[in-house]
């Protein structure tokens, strides 16, 4: 961004072409590099952002954005190649492809507060980010940048375009990309607080409610699987009352998605779909949550611990050490080692998730030493949990494509399609029409 507005002193060393054009960008669309762009995606956002009600109107008084939108952020879709590319990767991505159709989508702080939350990849208004972010933090000190400057240049949400990206094919991918994700996000505990640091020294904290509300919800979500575990841990040792009623009330938590589908299809009227579609739609949809939900629960002990080891490194590093703040891993990179546990086998993931195995070991001697009467309640999710790293291993197993060979009838059902396809547009499409086909063609009573 200083480099476009004419600095000198940027890290950039070499610098070539027409060096004279760079003053003149006012926009930049960041991408990460497994990202797919679509046709007009850019040129949509730029008319967004371009719109008179929504340019970024800066306050140098508290040094933010706080009007229109400093950054633009689409929604985020998953390829269809990297879905299919293991089971894992399957029930974890839901929905994939870009279909705005049937996968409308609705975010509460766009809705409530007109504000969205920009995750690393949109479109910015770099004289309004410049203003707002310049010197708001110390040198190399924020890892998880993304939240921290949506909430600085306002970030608006667009759900009505998208960017394709790829998603993580086996488990230990996934978990190592949230670990870092939650370092990011404990890295900027000091913004829920009064005072801040900044580049020259502390300042007053002027962010508005919803945005600390935003860093806060954030680290919430990261202590989500930890809550849950120690639920689960107490509920057969310690807590009164009845350990299955406590048992129940973490299930519940576990399997909110899949609640939260089933009284979607209830209350979703079938109302212009075929019931085959209708209900098709629903299995789908419901198996989905039911997988995703039942996965949560075998993995929870491991997540718990990749939370909490990622929550323990930031606070160390941030007021012990002030080491390693900008520890990073690409994407690329750690699939590629994980692709190497994949061929040492299971012994790999049982090596790299022991976390899980050994809190159901230790769980076991605990609920024999407190509450032998609890013992069976948790069997069955202490077995889960110790055979985890076998799930994640044939989870995570990469799916080979399979040939497909048509039919003689598929082949001429297709010949057939392709012949009509033709024929309308030869015969709606020619030269009296200008080259134009129209939107239908009525064919009874009379074509017209």
């Amino acid at each position: 961004n200083r480099l476009l507005r004419g600095a000198t002193s940027t890290s950039f060393t070499v610098r070539l072409g027409n060096l004279s054009v760079l003053p003149a960008v006012r926009y930049v669309l960041t991408l990460d590099a497994d990202s797919r762009l679509p046709r007009n995606s850019a040129r949509s956002l730029i008319g967004v952002i371009a719109h008179p009600l929504n340019r970024p109107v800066f306050d140098a008084r508290v040094g933010r954005v706080t009007a229109g939108y400093g950054i633009l952020q689409p929604r985020i879709s998953v390829t269809h190649s990297s879905a299919a590319g293991s089971l894992f990767a399957r029930v974890y991505a839901g929905h994939t492809g870009v279909d705005p159709y049937t996968t409308a989508v609705s975010d509460t702080y766009q809705d409530l507060f007109g504000e969205g939350v920009f995750t690393g990849k949109g479109l910015y208004d770099v004289d309004a980010f410049n203003a707002a972010v310049e010197g708001r933090v110390p040198e190399n000190a924020l890892l998880s940048h993304d939240l921290f400057e949506g909430v600085h240049a306002r970030t608006g949400l667009v759900t009505d375009i998208e960017i394709v990206d790829d998603y993580p094919a086996n488990l230990l991918a996934h978990a190592r990309r949230q670990h870092r994700w939650v370092r990011g996000d404990w890295q900027i505990l000091a913004w829920l607080f009064p005072v801040v640091p900044t580049r020259n020294g502390f300042a007053k904290n002027t962010l508005p409610l919803i945005s600390k509300w935003k860093i806060f919800d954030n680290l919430r979500r990261s202590l989500i699987a930890p809550s849950l575990m120690a639920l689960f841990a107490t509920a057969w040792t310690f807590l009164p009352g009845r350990p299955l009623v406590w048992t129940l009330g973490a299930l519940a938590v576990v399997a909110f998605p899949l609640i939260n589908s089933v009284f979607h299809w209830l209350l979703l009227s079938p109302v212009r779909k075929p019931a085959r579609v209708y209900v098709r739609g629903a299995m789908e949809d419901l198996s989905t949550a039911a997988a995703q939900a039942f996965l949560t629960l075998v993995f929870l002990p491991y997540h718990a611990w990749e939370m909490l080891d990622a929550i323990a490194r930031t606070l160390v590093r941030l007021l012990i050490t002030q080491r390693r703040l900008l520890d990073w891993e690409t994407a690329a990179a750690h699939a590629a080692r994980t692709a190497g546990l994949l061929r040492d086998g299971p012994s790999s993931f049982v090596a790299a998730m022991a976390a899980s195995p050994l809190a159901a070991v230790v769980l076991a001697i605990v609920v024999l030493e407190f509450r032998p009467s609890a013992l069976l309640l948790a069997v069955p999710f202490l077995v889960l949990w110790a055979a985890a790293p076998f799930f994640a291993y044939l989870l995570s197993q990469p799916v080979a494509p399979r040939p497909r060979e048509l039919s003689a009838a598929d082949r001429e059902f297709l010949i057939a399609v392709a012949r009509k396809t033709w024929s309308y547009f030869e015969s709606l499409a020619g030269a009296e029409d200008h080259w134009l086909p129209p939107d239908s063609l009525q064919e009874e009573p009379r074509v017209v």
